[in-house]
């Protein structure tokens, strides 16, 4: 082996000799503190164009762009200008948020308020609202103010305030109301037997858990950042599930007669990293349902999970066609789809603060759960971010 090392090293001797000699030249009478210097800012330089030019967590556009901005905000006179209009927009925001707050209280009492104190202090509080929200005027931000109904939360709220999911072998009725909610949701999307999920807090959660769940799936297949590939018109909480789970998200333009996402745009986006197609039956922006069948189509052609964002219209669209409507199938029936987010404090009348994501199958939402099994304290096993534990399995 020696011998077959130094019969090809041989031949490359007098190059490298050659190599040496004309470095040593180049460097003679330089100081040595510019050596150092230079090297190091060649380095940092061949660093940052590979970062540019090789990550896949965006486009190399966006890329570009990024680095750009960031390296000019570095420069005295423009980070002097960026923090002034800063301050500048803080101030403005403070003001608008504070105009009608008479100050806020920084400390508890020295002694506790009497009830009735607490209860005119805390009217005094509802008094600072000066939109009345209670008209049905307010779109996106409340969905029910019917008095029957606020009175029956407040007794359920009563009655159940001190409960907590995470311990579902202590408080098995707040498990069983969840498990019976998911599998209610399951049925009026026309899922089968083999379809679950589980309750969150929100939109944003019911989004962020299939993005996360799709995410680990595709790290299963030894995909190091998954690539997400959505419309433009979707709803931010993608784009907030790519920041948080080390993702890429690829906008889809949509038709601009149509206002549904362009088919044709997001075939041509779908790559090795693909991990979930997104369409949204409405989106937030105009309303549009996007064409969840040509969607399920390229799903079912590239072996990419669908999931349909339902949160705004979750609850009124399964009723649309039983209320005499002409309107496209997005729910389970739809081969390719794979996962459903619908909101029930939408719709559905709940309070502020409860969604669900539903899954076709539990194959795809075993990978959502989280479990620490090495904990001191016992095994954490958590279904979504929220500190608690109750799931919804397929039907016995």
């Amino acid at each position: 082996m020696s011998k077959l090392i130094g019969t090809v090293a041989g031949p490359l001797v007098p190059y490298w000799e050659l190599v040496r000699d004309r470095v040593n030249e180049s460097c003679e009478g330089v100081e040595p503190w510019k050596i150092i210097v230079y090297s190091c800012g060649t380095t940092l330089l061949v660093l940052t164009a590979r970062d540019i030019l090789f990550s896949d967590e965006d486009t190399f556009t966006n890329r570009t762009k990024k680095e750009f901005f960031r390296l000019m905000k570095k420069i005295p006179f423009v980070k002097k200008r960026i923090a002034e209009e800063k301050k500048k927009i803080l101030k403005d925001m403070e003001h608008s948020m504070n105009a009608d707050v008479d100050g806020y209280v920084t400390q508890l009492p020295a002694e506790g308020l009497k009830m009735e104190t607490l209860m005119e202090e805390l009217k005094r509080y509802q008094g600072l609202a000066k939109v009345n929200w209670s008209d049905g005027t307010i779109s996106g931000t409340v969905y029910s103010g019917d008095p029957e109904l606020t009175h029956l939360m407040e007794k359920v709220y009563g009655m159940f305030a001190w409960t907590n999911p995470l311990h579902s072998d202590v408080f098995p009725d707040i498990r069983k109301m969840e498990a019976e909610v998911v599998r209610m949701c399951c049925t009026i999307f026309n899922g089968d037997k083999e379809s679950c999920g589980t309750m969150t807090s929100g939109g944003t959660e019911s989004i962020l858990m299939a993005c996360f769940t799709y995410r680990n799936i595709a790290r299963e297949r030894g995909i190091k950042i998954p690539e997400i590939i959505v419309p433009i018109t979707a709803h931010a909480a993608f784009d907030k599930a790519a920041a948080y789970f080390h993702m890429k998200i690829t906008h889809i333009p949509i038709n601009e007669e149509t206002r549904k996402v362009d088919i044709n745009a997001m075939r041509r986006a779908i790559n090795k990293n693909t991990c979930v197609l997104v369409g949204s039956a409405p989106q937030f922006p105009h309303g549009i349902i996007d064409d969840i069948q040509a969607i399920s189509e390229l799903g079912l052609k590239y072996d990419i999970p669908v999931h349909v964002d339902c949160c705004l219209g979750g609850f009124l669209y399964p009723f649309m066609e039983k209320a005499g409507f002409s309107v496209p199938v997005v729910d389970f029936r739809v081969p390719g789809v794979t996962s459903i987010s619908a909101d029930t404090h939408k719709y559905a009348f709940a309070p502020k603060g409860s969604s669900v994501i539903l899954y076709r199958k539990d194959d795809y939402r075993k990978f959502q759960f989280f479990v620490q099994p090495d904990w001191p304290g016992g095994i954490y096993a958590t279904a979504a971010i929220g500190g608690k534990q109750s799931l919804e399995g397929r039907n016995k």
